[in-house]
């Protein structure tokens, strides 16, 4: 007896299915960038890119910065994916960076 009580709980705590009448959720769907997604045109990929165009180079601390880009080395790759030709080189110093910079 013990045992139908606990499952008759188990039962009705249980969260209900589209198909039991739940409603659908109201979120909407937004795929990510490999899913395709494409990123906005006022974005900090897009200031980094005329950054390049414009400079030719630019650094993690020129973007941290210029547009608190914290991330370069992935919006590098990510142009890189776009199909932008673009070349890294490290620093020699004792504290070392890396210097991106565009090929024409």
């Amino acid at each position: 007896m013990q045992k139908n009580v606990s499952q008759n709980v188990k039962e009705k705590t249980m969260a209900k299915t589209l198909a039991e009448g739940r409603k659908p959720t109201s979120r909407t769907y937004y795929p990510t960038i490999s899913q395709g997604r494409k990123r906005l045109m006022d974005s900090k990929t897009l200031k980094v890119l005329q950054h390049l165009q414009k400079h030719g180079e630019i650094t993690s601390w020129d973007a941290i910065q210029l547009y608190k880009a914290t991330r370069l080395s992935g919006i590098i790759w990510f142009l890189r994916k776009e199909g932008h030709n673009i070349t890294t080189s490290i620093s020699s110093s004792k504290s070392k960076y890396a210097t991106y910079k565009l090929v024409a």
